[in-house]
């Protein structure tokens, strides 16, 4: 996508261009990212919510819950980002209907199944 200062839009405004093949790279681009940050949250998930006390005084166990909450506020927050990147990615093809690219091969092509 582009901006074009130089159409015919009216005074003080501009017309974006959009190029569909990019928004297909870019809305594959994200899901790919999408699969990257679950892989390492699926792989991550235990280690970073259960951290063994390496001592049975309180000082350790109350330092271990506290470092498993961390783990978990990390992973909550790692979910959120996944969230808005599949929102984004949705609105990528949203973007893509609305500019005319909605032939019935290059919809199925921008649209792919949760995971």
């Amino acid at each position: 996508m582009f901006i074009d200062p130089d159409s015919d839009s009216p005074a003080d405004t501009d017309r974006m261009l959009v190029d569909p093949d990019k928004l297909e790279r870019l809305k594959s681009s994200l899901e790919d990212e999408v699969d990257v940050i679950q892989e390492w949250l699926y792989a991550n998930l235990e280690p970073l919510t259960k951290i063994d006390s390496p001592g049975s005084d309180p000082c350790s166990r109350d330092t271990m819950q506290i470092m498993s909450q961390n783990g978990q506020a990390a992973i909550d927050k790692a979910r959120a980002y996944v969230a808005r990147l599949r929102m984004v990615a949705e609105k990528l093809h949203e973007s893509a209907v609305a500019y005319g690219v909605t032939e019935e091969h290059n919809a199925a092509g921008l649209r792919r199944g949760p995971r």
